[in-house]
């Protein structure tokens, strides 16, 4: 799926648990002082940066021993302080302080398993962490002494204190947090909740690593490729088998769905896809269900849904269901349009069903040939003209530009801790504003084995900045990607949706570098989940535009740009199946929704074939693929998966309104300052409010995408 998932971690933790020590549960810089320095004190360098990375199961194990005592010894000295001594510094910032180095071991063990390529450390790493989950659940979850000692502060101190605004915040959040968090329950029920949110712990850590774990492949001769070249088919050739052998990563998918004139074999990859993790998957998916639904009612929620969106940015069910009822019905003469205009010539080989509708494995074949034939369109031959190192380089100037935010790539094989790579693919990226250190991003772009198979943005260090707006601990984050590589001496070429990905994921890292906030809580992504993809789609308005794609275009031999007229050709095919991807991602929003609402269904997949069906009439459903299995959001988004939906139409609002300033650095710095430089701290309409001056509307978003 284009729209990737942003992850934010603490992996596999309950939402309860998540605000334990994300909201209610925060601790210490003084506390710190008087035990020792942490290892974020110490992230100044790309070495430091580097040397996070554990590349032994003994190192893995040491971290998570370091931190389990850190964090013991930060309880004891909270609960230490007497109550009428208590001040925000020595209890609230305290704990936000300590769930900086539970976050950052937590966030490192996760990105160990989507990127090591080695088995042994990736199964060490899911282990330690199920482990960890455990004792966070076991030492902070429903941690009654942390609770008292935040009420003592509560109720005794806090009035006589003057707070700002970030601060008072996460003392108003905290508050609200308590219900949700299971404080109000009984001894019974509360031992209750924290069996269950263990249960839920394993039961996610299991989906997902189901899922990275099963890259299928298919087997095809070269008749079995045909409308692919011999130089798309060279990196898939094995002289062993004679044969060439396609997995189920994303750019294999792409490249053969898009371009292979042979129905067998894109229905034989396209069910690969679609069934990896299953039948693993449908019982844990079950029982993941089951085990929310109870939290949710212990909670004294109505459904897991109903909780999950009590502390979103849309607040209800109710409001998303609106939402989503919205659109809905007002895309829905738009697809039925893009239907008839896509097969009113089928290309060679395809055939609608007896019913008149597509294939699923013949959409995105009849959608590219489409644009190929009738809208002069051959995304293969534009991406001649975005080798990824010059169209990557161009990228960042951009955002330098832009944001005022500096890049320097840092040569690895140069740093003290070299050893300390996981894999030669991986760079490095300082990014300074101003002279001052935000952070370093690693980038991990090309597929291989074992490897996280989609792309995606994670944080394992969250920047920290004073009062004074001084950084105090620079962001240390990871941008997962699989773009193709480079054959013989051809670059790596990306398609104009490989592009996108990165214009995507790197507005989410920017998000994390420029949203150093005072508090912990609130640093970089960690805001509402259905705001948090808000930054990342804003960014991706700008390959829309007509002087960006000149700009960073060059084809990979002679460098010239795109030509005036391929340009205006892209530029109108904006808005070619705006339809069926609103409609591909309702299906996608209401499963979401339905599988955690308070109607317990075991049946999810005949809850998918529903809303294919309802949904996406003019495509056929196939009973033999079980998508759900693999339908990774369903762990980490749980309910809000709208989410997308949700934040594009604030996106397109904010980009209407930048692009109408200029696209100045003028304007870019007030969007860094006053939206993504703020993290979490605010609420985010406050966020938009401040930067637009007015209330946010959809109206940009309905214009955009032409309905």
């Amino acid at each position: 799926m284009r729209k990737i998932k942003i992850i934010i971690f603490i992996v596999g933790l309950l939402p309860a648990t998540w605000y334990v020590y994300q909201i209610q549960g925060k601790l210490m810089t003084s506390v710190y002082a008087q035990t020792k320095k942490t290892i974020l004190d110490t992230i100044t360098t790309a070495d430091d940066a580097l040397a996070l990375f554990p590349r032994t199961s003994q190192e893995m194990e040491k971290l998570i021993q370091d931190v389990k005592h850190k964090t013991l010894a930060c309880i004891g000295a909270i609960v230490a302080v007497p109550a009428a001594d208590r001040t925000f510094e020595n209890t609230v910032r305290a704990e936000d302080s300590m769930s900086s180095d539970v976050e950052k071991v937590m966030g490192l063990l996760e990105l160990c398993t989507m990127v090591y390529p080695e088995k042994e450390l990736r199964n060490t790493a899911e282990k330690l962490i199920i482990e960890f989950n455990h004792f966070v659940v076991d030492t902070l979850s429903l941690n009654k002494q942390l609770y008292n000692a935040f009420m003592e502060y509560y109720n005794g101190n806090r009035p006589q204190e003057s707070l700002n605004q970030e601060e008072q915040f996460l003392v108003d959040e905290t508050i609200k947090g308590f219900k949700r968090a299971g404080f109000e329950l009984p001894d019974a029920q509360q031992h209750e909740l924290k069996k269950l949110q263990k249960e839920l712990a394993e039961l996610t850590q299991a989906f997902d690593t189901n899922i990275a774990q099963d890259v299928r492949s298919i087997a095809v001769s070269a008749d079995d490729l045909a409308g692919l070249t011999a130089e798309q088919m060279a990196p898939y050739y094995s002289q062993e088998t004679e044969l060439y052998t396609l997995k189920t990563d994303y750019p294999t998918m792409d490249l053969v769905l898009q371009n292979c004139q042979v129905e067998a074999t894109r229905k034989a990859l396209w069910k690969e896809f679609n069934n990896r993790a299953f039948p693993a998957n449908q019982e844990i998916l079950k029982k993941v269900i089951g085990v929310r639904h109870q939290i949710a009612q212990l909670l004294d929620y109505s459904s897991y849904t109903a909780y999950n969106l009590d502390e979103s940015m849309a607040e209800s069910p109710e409001r998303v269901e609106h939402f989503l009822k919205e659109l809905e019905k007002r895309s829905t003469v738009k697809a039925e349009e893009e239907f008839k205009e896509f097969t009113k010539q089928l290309p060679a080989g395809v055939s609608l069903t007896t019913e008149g509708k597509l294939k699923p494995w013949d959409t995105r074949y009849v959608m590219y040939q489409y644009k190929k034939n009738h809208a002069s369109i051959d995304e293969r031959a534009i991406a001649e003209y975005f080798p990824l190192e010059k169209t990557i380089d161009i990228l960042l100037e951009l955002y330098e530009e832009f944001l005022g935010l500096q890049f320097e790539q840092i040569n690895i094989a140069q740093l003290p801790h070299a050893a300390n790579v996981w894999h030669p693919d991986v760079k490095l990226i300082k990014a300074t504003l101003d002279g001052q250190l935000l952070g370093y991003l690693f980038l991990d772009l090309h597929p291989r084995d074992n490897k996280y198979t989609h792309a995606c943005h994670g944080s394992c260090i969250h920047g920290l900045r004073n009062e004074q707006g001084i950084q105090t601990v620079p962001a240390v984050s990871l941008v997962i990607a699989n773009f193709p590589k480079s054959v013989g001496e051809k670059p790596a070429l990306l398609l104009r949706n490989d592009v996108n990905t990165f214009f995507h994921e790197f507005g989410h890292a920017v998000h994390a570098l420029c949203g150093a906030t005072q508090l912990n809580a609130f640093s970089g992504t960690k805001t509402k989940r259905d705001f948090v993809e808000l930054p990342s789609q804003m960014l991706e308005e700008w390959l829309w535009q007509p002087e960006v794609l000149k700009r960073i275009s060059g084809h990979y031999q002679s460098g010239i740009k795109l030509h005036d007229e391929l340009i205006a050709a892209i530029i109108a095919i904006k808005n070619i199946d705006t339809g069926f991807f609103i409609r591909r991602q309702l299906s996608l929003a209401y499963l979401s929704l339905a599988c955690f609402n308070e109607r317990i269904d075991d049946n999810m997949k005949r809850e998918y074939e529903l809303l294919v069906n309802r949904l996406m009439p003019q495509q056929e459903y196939c009973p033999e693929e079980n998508f759900i299995a693999s339908f990774g959001h369903l762990m980490g988004y749980g309910a809000q998966y709208y989410g997308y939906l949700w934040s594009k139409v604030f996106a397109l609002d904010l980009f209407d309104f930048i692009k109408a300033q200029g696209m100045s650095g003028e304007i870019g710095a007030r969007y860094r300052d006053l939206v993504i430089g703020k993290g979490g701290s605010k609420p985010p309409m406050h966020l938009l409010r401040d930067f637009l001056g007015r209330d946010p509307n959809s109206e940009a978003f309905f214009k955009d995408m032409g309905i």
